[in-house]
């Protein structure tokens, strides 16, 4: 058996922001909006949920092409409302210093379908409420980079 190969570092915790976003607030741009109006540049989300009056969002497909076998498949577009039963993230910054977050969720449509993924940076507008809490990494540093092994953007976490 191979030995497990882990890229972590420990950090000390900061404050814990709660909020929510308001209606027609897009999802990803809003959190981000809260990020920046409480000096957040590196964190970790405890709990997203409520509602979005549509949902955009990607998932893996087998592509031979890729070095891992699997790639994102088309943006998926649900045009009818979905309640954020759970998401989950994480805030960092691209090597260029520009505000970044990486969420999944799990969603259920008016139908009680269920689907998930990774959230698309637009066309996730609320509709009655996303509340959210935020728990700041302040000592950290989590910046998204290209990995040369399986040529897809991920985060890697060093302490500051």
């Amino acid at each position: 058996m191979s030995k497990p190969r882990v890229q972590s570092v420990a950090v000390e915790s900061g404050r814990v922001i709660a909020g929510r976003l308001r209606p027609g607030t897009d999802l990803i741009p809003g959190l981000l909006e809260a990020c920046r109006e409480h000096g957040v540049k590196y964190g970790t989300f405890m709990t997203v949920m409520g509602s979005l009056k549509q949902a955009r969002f990607v998932y893996v497909l087998p592509k031979e092409e890729s070095p891992i076998g699997v790639g994102y498949g088309d943006p998926v577009q649900l045009d009818l409302p979905v309640e954020v039963l759970t998401a989950q993230g994480t805030i960092g910054v691209w090597e260029d210093g520009t505000p970044s977050i990486h969420m999944h969720a799990l969603l259920i449509d008016t139908t009680g379908a269920l689907h998930g993924g990774h959230m698309l940076d637009k066309g996730n507008p609320t509709l009655a409420t996303i509340e959210f809490s935020i728990r700041e990494l302040p000592d950290a540093e989590v910046v998204r980079r290209v990995e040369e092994e399986i040529k897809l953007p991920v985060f890697s976490f060093t302490r500051k």
